[in-house]
């Protein structure tokens, strides 16, 4: 009998409540395990779409550094380069009135130093911001205007002159300032951007972001010294 009863006890099993206990231990676990997985899948795409904004500006951002520091560049001392409001017909398609324009700039550089303004896209040098499009567009002598860089949300441009005090005029431009924001190029579910970005005067370089809330965005901003002086 005792050897009967002995070996009912070892087949006896779990209860209910142990089962009770087993599932809702079970249950945390996996839920721990959930939320660290999400939690690091979520960092990586944001890492991710940073990374693509980033290296969708990079060289844009590398190239109009490096065009802006040879602006007025002119060897034979012509006097024929530099900041321009228009280019000489039939490239006068367009007016920069650097009063009020702070989204567009234009000028010549004497890239093959015979003093003479050239229409070819190395001395016909202009940048502008393309709202409808969402991007950085360069001036081609040939082909007009081209997209340099897609989603950009808002690009300014800042003038200085050799004392550091800002200037529309450009025969006294001696410092650039180039502020771009760069944004996601699809919106983010549950994520909500209220950011307002400005370039270091305080100005709002995009008064408009608020409206699309749901795109991750970053703002670059630097200030390039022409090279050759006024």
């Amino acid at each position: 009998m005792r050897l009967e009863q002995r070996y009912q006890q070892q087949q006896r099993g779990f209860s209910l409540i142990e089962l009770s206990l087993v599932l809702v231990l079970s249950s945390v676990i996996v839920a721990a395990i959930y939320q660290t997985f999400h939690t690091q899948q979520k960092t990586y795409q944001q890492q991710n779409v940073l990374a693509l904004m980033q290296q969708n500006v990079r060289a844009s951002t590398f190239i109009i550094t490096r065009e802006l520091r040879s602006a007025r560049y002119d060897p034979r001392q012509s006097g024929n380069f530099g900041f321009v409001t228009r280019f000489n017909a039939p490239h006068d398609t367009f007016t920069v009135n650097y009063a009020v324009d702070t989204e567009i700039i234009a000028f010549t550089v004497d890239a093959d130093r015979d003093g003479t303004v050239d229409a070819t896209p190395a001395e016909l040098i202009a940048y502008r911001f393309n709202r409808t499009a969402r991007s950085l567009e360069r001036y081609n002598a040939g082909n007009g205007w081209q997209a340099l860089a897609e989603d950009i949300d808002g690009v300014h441009f800042a003038y200085y002159d050799n004392a550091g005090v800002a200037t529309t005029n450009p025969g006294l431009m001696s410092y650039v300032e180039v502020s771009l924001v760069i944004r996601s190029g699809t919106q983010e579910v549950g994520y909500t951007n209220t950011h307002a970005y400005t370039n270091k005067g305080g100005q709002n370089i995009c008064p408009y972001c608020a409206a699309e809330p749901h795109h991750r965005r970053q703002l670059w901003s630097t200030t390039v010294q022409i090279r050759n002086p006024v």
